[in-house]
């Protein structure tokens, strides 16, 4: 047989409608190869069903690595040209292995390569040419395509010879106990020359990820012949960045050199020597020296145990090399940019023998709230004024994204939806262990003839929601998440028709979002050992009907009290601070019922010398906000008693340093150490809360969590003790304390933190000047002292920030010196008046006032305030109340009352 590629087009959901007059008349073209083939036409159907088989001869030709067909989906027109409905790519590397078939749904882009909520559905077949084994499909590739492209990279080394063994190249081979990794052999080196010369090798050593051990201190060892370097040591981290350069300088021929190895090892520092080795990479330098400009730049190697093949993949490390000769140019080694945008898993090194293994990352998306409007009112108001519709709808088209490892797959659209259900399951096929750190989630905006905007994203780190467990692998698990809310924060909430590249960032994740914008309810979870079969999926009802237990609220109440406002910046109109919790007491959202969220409106007053003030003398303004919310205090609270048992291991391992600075006699530093360490001991042994059946909610991510919580400290409070009976030195406590606080910080991150943050505005003649943050598990309340948040109830001084586009100084530049600017804003005004759109002014002055420039520092700080703030139980509300011995309560209240007079 010449071989065949047989694609089986299904049907496709959603194709775009652009006839003004019916329905699309769809039809899917493939083509492969330069060769064409096309299905028949579908009359006036926009969920075409096909279910026609196109056939490519392969002329004897095997499939490489790199092959893809590109699927156009048209429009037929009986005259003119036939327009294009949607496209896209699939590449087939998937068919060279396994039953060399797969199931495609693949997302359709338009011709601007904007991604369409249409999908089509294709069925890969690949029959061999005689004669080809799977293996050689593989190795149709040869070293000058694995040169010209890096996605696909495979190489390294083996003392394995073609006599014997297994054979050289054969990466799918199980390999025998106790035998090293093979390797696919380089391109035969011919003609090398025997004369010595002067040859140098520079290697820089980027980072590591994914180093299958925790708590460990680890340290890259490279080695050449009989030269080594060595990296510092990072401590307490499974993922170091060294970002170091190291110089190798030989004397030698190339015939020598050329068969020389290049080792790169990773030890843990804190290990004695024999048991300190985690894993490691080789090659020969002839391989590198075969490579463009004789370099590997940004690539990664995967790490193995030579001794215990079998037991998979260490870690991975990103290194550059180059082998420079006479007269060669050394190539810029600059670390690529950290980001999850590119398929970086493609771009990898690994021995030969050592395969991943193949996973789904499933993402279950349930439904989300508090979606912001996205889209003009424009044709709702010409509706209105029209009378035409009495019905309100949403201006927002919501779906989710789904992105790690440069894989992709998105929801469906929810149209007109601020609260939307989707009830899916997307899918990613990936390689585990994975070396990518970020699973990306975002909501979009689908817009009909406009690029999609993002609503908001939430990055969520991969060890966060994994542990590879300790060198038994005791206490790891794979990535999985919820089911829980995830908090989205962005740009501000309120619709601004003119979107800055500033705001856009902030939606995507870049930088510190300035403002909730919604919430969405999730569930994440890995299958090893098989691919998905279906990138999207419906959830089935019983699971649907489980995730009510997870969606139980309790109300809760948030108070502040405002104590003093200085340094204030905006003096041209009456200042008020909001407070917030998620949408809860958002003062500037029309659907939201008042509440008393704001302080009272206050004309800054100069103080004679630099600043101004809001003179609130005797009379301090307090607010309080009510909501609910899903009970998650045992979270909160174990995440409040691992911070400040991280604190106090600084304050203790600061109060060694000053002894050992003041040289304190041995005898008072010996009985500090002891006295330390018995603290230590005492705190660590007090136990974390755990989660109440008949209160709260856990699921197994808690449970995985809480047990590698326990085994780390368990760890500490047994070192401790050891340390306490066998310091020789203060320095030996000083290094051990440094490393308990390390890892404690690393225990106090809670990914599944479905509280949101409180944050405070200060709102100046109707808009958002400046902002802060504020943890909601720092200001939560608790029965048992220690479990309080460290700021709750107590007297803390903030300083707000500007958000990225709103600046008074810049404010007041253009309040002066654009008088032009400003009557168009008054004329446009007037134009939305006259059409009956719902658009704040203030979006359009943001337009003429910050046109997307980033932030000065040089500018003066928006205002420093002083305030105490406690969130708890509403139940739990009268201790707030007893805790205010300042001062006397004095409510006052506004009362409007409507009359009706009958003649």
């Amino acid at each position: 047989m010449s071989g065949t590629l047989e694609v089986f087009v299904a049907n496709a959901v959603n194709v775009p409608n652009v006839e003004k007059i019916g329905k699309s008349d769809p039809y899917c073209s493939v083509e492969f190869l330069g060769i064409k083939r096309k299905t028949q036409v579908q009359k006036q159907n926009l969920n075409p069903t096909w279910n026609e088989k196109l056939e490519f001869n392969l002329a004897g030709k095997p499939l490489g690595v790199n092959d893809k067909i590109d699927v156009y989906v048209k429009d037929w027109e009986r005259v003119g040209r036939n327009r294009l409905l949607g496209t896209a790519s699939v590449t087939l590397r998937d068919l060279l292995s396994g039953t060399h078939s797969a199931q495609v749904s693949v997302n359709l882009t338009d011709a601007n390569k904007q991604q369409l909520p249409s999908t089509i559905n294709l069925k890969l077949t690949y029959i061999l040419p005689t004669g080809y084994s799977d293996q050689a499909t593989l190795d149709t590739k040869t070293q000058d395509d694995v040169d010209n492209h890096d996605g696909e990279e495979v190489g390294v080394i083996s003392d394995v010879e073609d006599s014997g063994g297994t054979p050289a190249g054969d990466q799918g081979a199980p390999l025998a106990p106790g035998q090293r990794p093979g390797r696919l052999k380089p391109k035969p080196r011919s003609n090398l020359s025997t004369k010595r010369q002067d040859f140098q090798i520079r290697v820089k050593v980027v980072e590591a990820r994914r180093i299958m051990k925790n708590n460990i201190h680890p340290v890259c060892r490279v080695g050449i012949e009989k030269q080594h370097r060595q990296t510092h040591v990072r401590k307490s981290t499974s993922s170091p960045y060294w970002n170091e350069v190291f110089f190798f300088n030989f004397f030698i021929s190339p015939a020598e050199l050329f068969n020389e190895l290049i080792t790169f090892a990773i030890f843990d520092a804190k290990k004695i020597r024999s048991d300190s080795f985690v894993g490691q990479f080789k090659c020969d330098i002839g391989m590198i020296h075969g490579k463009a400009q004789h370099s590997l730049v940004n690539k990664w190697l995967l790490l193995v145990d030579p001794a215990d093949a079998m037991s998979g993949a260490k870690g991975y490390l990103k290194v550059s090399i180059c082998v420079l000769g006479p007269g060669d140019i050394a190539p810029s080694l600059k670390p690529s940019v950290r980001g999850e945008d590119d398929d970086i898993e493609s771009n990898l090194l690994r021995p030969a023998g050592i395969n991943l293994s193949p996973a789904t990352l499933s993402l279950r998306v349930f439904r989300a709230e508090d979606i912001p409007r996205m889209d003009s009112g424009a044709m709702e108001g010409v509706k209105k004024i029209l009378g035409i519709g009495d019905e309100k709808k949403e201006l927002v088209d919501p779906y989710v994204k789904f992105e790690f490892a440069g894989k992709k797959a998105h929801s469906r659209v929810e149209y007109n939806s601020d609260h939307p259900t989707w009830n899916q399951q997307l899918q990613l096929g990936i390689r585990f262990p994975s070396m990518c750190e970020n699973i990306r989630t975002t909501v979009m905006d689908w817009d009909q003839f406009s690029r999609n905007d993002p609503i908001a994203c939430c990055n969520m780190l991969h060890a966060t929601v994994s542990s590879p467990g300790d060198e038994y692998g005791k206490c790891g698990f794979l990535p999985m998440f919820g089911p829980c809310y995830v908090n989205l924060y962005g740009s501000p909430r309120e619709f601004s028709a003119i979107v800055s590249e500033e705001y856009e960032k902030l939606n995507l994740g870049v930088g510190e979002g300035c403002s909730y914008r919604g919430r969405v309810l999730i569930e994440l979870s890995t299958q090893l050992g098989e691919l998905p079969s279906e990138p999207v999926q419906d959830i089935p009802s019983d699971d649907i009907l489980r995730m009510e237990s997870y969606m139980r609220r309790r109300k809760y109440r948030l108070h502040a009290a405002f104590l003093s406002a200085t340094m204030v910046d905006a003096i041209d109109a009456p200042v008020e601070f909001e407070i917030s919790i998620g949408n809860y007491g958002n003062k500037l959202d029309e659907n939201l019922t008042p509440c008393s969220s704001t302080t009272q409106p206050t004309n800054a007053v100069f103080d004679g010398l630099s600043y101004h003030f809001l003179p609130w003398t005797n009379l301090k303004p307090c607010v309080v906000v009510d909501s609910q919310w899903e009970d998650i205090s045992f979270r909160l609270e174990s995440l409040n008693m691992l911070n400040k048992l991280a604190d106090k291991l600084g304050q203790y391992t600061k109060e060694l340093k000053a002894g050992v600075k003041e040289k304190l006699p041995k005898e008072s530093m010996a009985s500090m150490a002891i006295r330390i360490l018995d603290e230590v001991i005492s705190l660590a042994s007090r136990p974390l809360p755990e989660a109440i059946p008949s209160r709260h909610r856990a699921n197994l991510l808690d449970t995985n969590v809480a047990k590698m919580r326990q085994d780390q400290i368990a760890h500490i409070i047994e070192s401790a003790t050891l340390l306490r009976e066998t310091a020789t030195s203060l320095e030996d406590v000083i290094s051990e304390m440094e490393e308990y606080g390390a890892l404690i910080k690393h225990l106090a991150i809670e990914p599944q933190n479905s509280m949101p943050d409180v944050i405070i505005w200060m709102i100046s003649g109707n808009r958002r000047i400046a902002y802060c943050r504020i943890p909601a598990h720092e200001v939560l309340h608790s029965e048992t002292e220690e479990r309080c948040g460290a700021q709750c109830g107590t007297v803390q001084t903030l300083y707000l920030k500007v958000s990225s586009v709103a600046t008074t100084a810049v404010t007041r530049y253009f309040r002066y010196h654009s008088g032009v600017g400003l009557c168009v804003i008054k004329m446009f005004q007037f134009v939305l008046l006259v059409f009956g759109l719902e658009m704040q002014v203030q979006c359009i002055v943001y337009f003429y006032q910050y046109p997307g420039k980033s932030f000065d520092s040089s500018l003066p700080v928006p205002c420093q305030l002083r305030l105490k703030i406690w969130l708890g139980l509403a139940q739990y509300d009268q201790q707030w109340h007893e805790a205010q011995t300042d001062g006397e309560w004095v409510v006052f209240a506004e009362t409007v009352s409507r009359q009706c007079f009958t003649r």
